[in-house]
């Protein structure tokens, strides 16, 4: 098991039954920064249908421009590209491509797109409520600015409330499963690892095994010009 993905199996369970039922899916992955969402997704989505998109704070044309890229790709149509549409009739456009496969549509980081443009969530609500609720699609959104994800996207004042069907916050690693990414640490030395890392699985992989948690502070934290944790 690599180590992004000790203690993830409930959330890779809860994708996988929702991906088992045949019909749309409209699901929600938000947590904070580095707890490993993007890692969670991209494992779910190994060996499946599917088109992932990194939204960037760029704008919405670069943010567009790209998934007309991406949906050309995966879709195999070239017309992708040159169309001067809004997000819901593009998505409207796959769905109309992609027919009855099941297909996953992963829009990660979702908060930069609606920072760039504050219709996308009604855009978004539209293509759902006129398309994409009657058709295989499953559509996954993913936010690391939590306050947003739960205003923006959860909140009843949301034009996509009431449209999900599953949402999942992703916690930091239980402490437990902490000795998973340390076997050759005494509980003391993972309880002081603990302490300065919490369960944040970025932070937990940056940690050399070989060295003792003092080395690593030295080198990981202490270290001028060291930034990864």
């Amino acid at each position: 098991m690599v180590p992004q993905f000790i203690d993830r199996e409930q959330e890779l369970r809860f994708l996988e039954l929702k991906y088992q039922e045949d019909r749309a899916q409209f699901v929600i992955i938000y947590g904070r920064r580095r707890i490993g969402k993007t890692e969670l997704i991209k494992q779910f989505i190994k060996g499946k249908g599917a088109i992932y998109h990194l939204c960037t704070s760029d704008g919405i044309l670069e943010n567009m421009n790209r998934l007309k890229e991406e949906f050309s790709l995966f879709t195999g149509k070239n017309y992708f590209r040159s169309m001067n549409v809004k997000l819901d009739e593009l998505l409207i456009y796959l769905a109309d491509e992609v027919k009855d496969q099941r297909v996953i549509l992963v829009l990660d980081e979702f908060q930069y797109l609606v920072q760039s443009d504050r219709s996308v969530t009604s855009l978004l609500q539209k293509a759902w409520d006129e398309k994409l609720s009657g058709t295989r699609m499953f559509l996954i959104l993913t936010g690391s600015s939590i306050g947003m994800m739960e205003n923006e996207v959860l909140s009843n004042k949301s034009p996509l409330y009431g449209r999900r069907t599953g949402s999942w916050k992703v916690n930091e690693i239980a402490f437990p499963y902490l000795f998973q990414f340390f076997p050759r640490y005494t509980v003391e030395e993972v309880i002081k690892a603990w302490s300065v890392l919490g369960g944040v699985p970025l932070y937990l992989i940056q940690f050399d095994v070989n060295k003792s948690v003092e080395d690593n502070l030295k080198e990981k934290i202490l270290k001028k010009g060291e930034h990864t944790i």
